[in-house]
Order: C-alpha cells, then structure tokens, then sequence
C-alpha cells in the first residue's frame, strides 16, 4: 500500500485460454473497489484506464500453468506474439517475486511469460 492508504501496485494475472483471445480487452474485477475509486465504474476497471492515471501495474499474461518445479521461462512484450503453451507455477512465482524486490521492474508494463520448450506446441504440455 502506499502512505496515502491508495494501491501503490498492480500485479495482475490473466490466463490465457487461447491465442484467438489474445486481443480481448482485461477488465480487472476486485472485491474492494473502494481501493480503486479513483479508476473504478462500479466494481469494473479497465486496464486502458489505469493506463492514463498513475497507478502503477504489471500485466503478467501466462498460458497453461503447471507443477515443474524448475525455474525456467522467457517473457514477451505487449505486441510480440506470445511463445509457448505452458509455464511452471514456480516460474510465475519466480517472476513475480523479482517484480517486488525491484519495484521499476516491468512498471506499468504488459508481459507474456512461457517455459521455452513448449513454444510451438499447440496444446499445453504438462
């Protein structure tokens, strides 16, 4: 939380079903918008909205999750195609643990996160 009481962070998940909705525009639903009153229509905010305030965000876009217990996995940008079919929890983990200790990290920033050798799957591998 910041000093003011307001949301100082975002970290946001969102997995993805499949490539076809890739473009679907995220809306983010929270149980206390009360948090989020400055950006929120009723329980509703969108992320394009966030965009154009100073609410600092990361979008973390992941495929299928699994239990691999090794910490191996390559990021993507907001508009490059997304690689990858699969990725381990504790990779996810991994990144979002990196994303805290270092705050300026990915800030206000969309990425795509996959185990390496599942790119050119068409399914999940588990």
């Amino acid at each position: 939380m910041h000093p003011t009481g307001r949301i100082s962070r975002l970290v946001i998940k969102h997995l993805l079903a499949a490539p076809q909705f890739s473009d679907v525009e995220l809306e983010l639903l929270t149980q206390r918008p009360e948090l989020l009153a400055d950006l929120a229509k009723g329980d509703r905010i969108k992320l394009t909205e966030g965009a154009a305030t100073d609410l600092d965000y990361t979008l973390i876009r992941m495929p299928a999750l699994t239990d691999w217990p090794d910490v191996k996995y390559s990021l993507t940008g907001r508009y490059d195609e997304f690689v990858g079919t699969s990725v381990s929890r504790a990779s996810v983990a991994d990144l979002v643990l990196k994303i805290m200790a270092d705050p300026s990290r990915y800030s206000r920033a969309s990425v795509g996160i996959s185990q390496p050798e599942t790119a050119g799957y068409v399914r999940p591998v588990y």
